[in-house]
């Protein structure tokens, strides 16, 4: 901790500074007349109120460009206010002068003369002085001539070709401990180590080969690791999230300059790597027992087994497959929907080899060997109103015969779901396309009692005859 001391350090106070403030403003640019403490060092300051003629002394500990942090009413001066443009300047006080070497003797001015009695460190210079007068010349220090011949090292020397103790050894194999090695043998060893050692580069999206490993890499160094972010093929190696990649050469363009380290070892892990490895007898006998003994609980291909606990979940738009490829059909859920694909023939439902629902692919038309019927339970129904002015409805839709669009043209018999909208919406239904469809047997309902009215419509007739 020092006092600091500085040229023509001396500005003007920019802004107005109360008597509690800790930080002063310089005029802009002054800053740099003044030192900057760190370390506990400080300097002290003069400061004057031109208004009032009083002045504060105070000790800076801290100065960023114009802005200088302070201890107020140093050396018993009181804190006061001061107005912009008041001037402050670096200035010795009584404190600082206090704290320079005193004299007790002797001259200050040019050398330092020293009474026999005294000592410095705890050193008699009357004593040591002499031993200093009998040093021998050959010490000269500004000789190189005698420095090298005491074998010392001067700070002129550019080359150490010349020095026993300095040596040029990249392999450091003499491994010495009387020698020092040169920068270049150092850095070529510190080279050598480096350059075999592992080298953690970021992720691998084997999906996308980024970055480029297994087509055309560049500029990849032995020892350059990698993790795999995205599953995928590399080279010829099916490589998932986990996986890490480790380069044994410089520029590996095969796949046996690489190292694969699987993450998560499993059954289908083991199978791919036992598929593709040309030497099968590496996989043991042993291992094949080991996955035939997996419990039950797993789907297997090529076992009967049986899932004995838990369910079988597929998220959504995994599909659940059936046939061959270009035929199969699909089951599966896209969130909001189960759906199942037919990818051809029909969908039919039996009992064991005797059909019951026959749905037909192309036309959508579905057969059943039996009755269809839905719920009528009069104890399932509310609000019951019976059908009013039938007949009327009945005679305002009409029955049709028709081609179907969307069927390619099948020929087909039926009524119009707008115009039974009309009458009766109950029976119309419309999907989230806007399509409506009808349910043609609930118009036996309309149908009754149209009848009846009809009925009624006859015997009136026939009882005025």
């Amino acid at each position: 901790m020092a006092e600091l001391f500085s040229n023509n350090a001396s500005t003007t106070i920019s802004g107005a500074l109360t008597s509690l403030a800790t930080t002063i403003n310089l005029a802009a640019g002054d800053g740099v007349k003044f030192p900057s403490p760190t370390g506990g060092d400080y300097f002290r300051l003069f400061a004057l109120n031109k208004s009032t003629g009083n002045w504060e002394l105070m000790t800076c500990t801290a100065r960023v460009s114009d802005v200088l942090t302070v201890t107020r009413s140093t050396e018993g001066t009181s804190p006061i206010a001061f107005n912009d443009g008041d001037p402050i300047e670096l200035r010795p006080t009584a404190y600082t002068m206090a704290t320079f070497l005193s004299k007790a003797g002797g001259v200050m001015t040019g050398d330092i003369t020293m009474a026999s009695d005294e000592t410095v460190d705890g050193r008699d210079l009357s004593v040591d002085g002499d031993k200093l007068d009998l040093i021998d010349d050959g010490a000269e220090v500004t000789s190189s001539e005698k420095v090298n011949a005491a074998g010392a090292v001067m700070e002129s020397d550019s080359s150490t070709a010349g020095m026993s103790f300095v040596i040029d050894e990249d392999d450091m194999a003499s491994d010495s401990n009387t020698v020092v090695p040169t920068q270049q043998s150092v850095k070529k060893y510190v080279d050598d180590k480096i350059v075999s050692s592992v080298s953690y580069q970021g992720g691998y999206d084997a999906s996308a080969n980024s970055p480029n490993l297994d087509s055309s890499p560049s500029g990849i160094l032995i020892g350059y690791m990698y993790t795999v972010t995205a599953a995928g093929t590399f080279f010829t190696i099916e490589v998932e999230v986990g996986d890490t990649l480790l380069a044994e050469v410089d520029d590996p363009s095969a796949e046996a300059d690489w190292t694969v380290l699987q993450k998560n070892l499993d059954a289908s892990s083991i199978k791919i790597a036992y598929e593709s490895n040309a030497n099968t007898n590496a996989f043991l006998d042993a291992y094949k027992t080991a996955l035939d003994n997996l419990s039950s609980q797993y789907l297997r291909s090529d076992a009967a087994t049986i899932k004995s606990a838990g369910n079988l979940t597929f998220n959504n738009n995994i599909k659940a497959r059936f046939g061959t490829s270009g035929g199969e059909s699909s089951l599966y859920s896209d969130g909001s929907d189960t759906l199942f694909d037919l990818g051809s023939g029909d969908l039919i439902i039996r009992e064991g080899s005797t059909p019951r629902f026959t749905f037909d692919r192309a036309t959508g038309t579905l057969t059943a060997t039996g009755d269809v019927s839905g719920n009528s339970d009069e104890r399932l129904k509310d609000d019951i109103r019976k059908i009013e002015n039938a007949l009327t409805k009945v005679l305002s839709i009409g029955g049709y015969t028709f081609s179907r669009i969307d069927l390619k043209g099948v020929r087909q018999a039926g009524v119009l779901a707008g115009e039974i909208a009309k009458v009766l919406p109950e029976v119309v239904h419309e999907d989230s396309n806007g399509i409506k469809s009808v349910a043609y047997g609930n118009l036996s309902a309309l149908l009754i009692e149209a009848i009846k009215e009809l009925s009624s419509k006859v015997g009136a007739i026939e009882r005025s005859l």
